[in-house]
């Protein structure tokens, strides 16, 4: 029979928020530390990790970028279960941080057949991308008001100094006003890194580095339906003789 304690719901704000908010109870503030150098991938897939996923696996305590779920390792790469490593919990969406495992976690990895993405140097090359990256930094290093514009700008700053290796200063905000604003919505994390996430595409595209995402095309408005019960002056039509009365009742059922 299986464990009923390793199935427990868990709430993805809840988590993401609690994330940070043990960094800051610590001293340490994981908006305004280096992050790595490399951007989170996932070594079974080589997709780039988005949005939270991107903040939280950037904050963990592992230094090595690639990251899988316990099931890729075993089946895709190679690598057995071992103690401590599991991904039997409830509520768990696919790709979450927390139903991810760092390749830290498996000895047995083969890091040569599994390498390393190399950074983009495209991003680097194109100055209007690092003029952006620069200028957001300066207005985000000297806001003193701790907001939801804030978060998302700082989040966005990370994402953007990471493709670059760009060396971002110290905040002006202390832990202290983002432990309150934190503890007051453990939704701001993820609504903040999808946002940035979003500001962060489009930032890319307008730098040329990737295609801008075309906006859907509003579905053409469908003309009213006739009312030909009001439409119709009543009082004329009994004042038709049989015959245009017919040709006139040939006509709507034609409509």
């Amino acid at each position: 029979m299986t464990n009923q304690e390793d199935f427990t719901p868990v709430d993805f704000n809840d988590y993401s928020s609690t994330k940070v908010l043990t960094w800051l109870y610590s001293g340490s503030n994981p908006l305004a530390m280096e992050w790595s150098n490399n951007r989170p991938f996932n070594v079974s897939s080589g997709v780039d990790y988005n949005g939270v996923n991107r903040l939280l696996l950037s904050i963990s305590p592992f230094k090595d970028s690639r990251f899988a779920t316990s099931k890729q390792f075993k089946f895709y790469l190679g690598c057995p279960p071992i103690k401590g490593v599991t991904h039997k919990e409830k509520g768990l969406r696919r790709g979450s941080p927390f139903a991810l495992f760092s390749v830290e976690q498996f000895p047995n990895f083969d890091s040569d057949y599994f390498p390393v993405k190399e950074p983009n140097t495209t991003y680097v090359e194109n100055d209007n991308f690092v003029e952006a990256v620069h200028n957001l930094a300066e207005t985000v290093e000297n806001a003193v008001v701790v907001n939801f514009e804030l978060l998302t700008s700082i989040i966005l700053a990370r994402f953007m100094a990471q493709d670059i290796n760009y060396p971002l200063g110290t905040i002006a905000t202390s832990n202290k006003q983002w432990i309150k604003f934190l503890e007051s919505d453990n939704t701001v994390i993820c609504k903040a890194s999808a946002e940035a996430q979003k500001r962060y595409d489009k930032i890319l595209a307008d730098c040329g580095l990737i295609e801008a995402t075309p906006e859907a095309t509003p579905e053409p408005k469908a003309e009213p339906m006739v009312d030909f019960a009001k439409a119709v002056n009543v009082d004329a039509i009994n004042k038709l003789s049989q015959k245009d009365l017919k040709r006139v009742m040939a006509i709507l059922e034609k409509v």
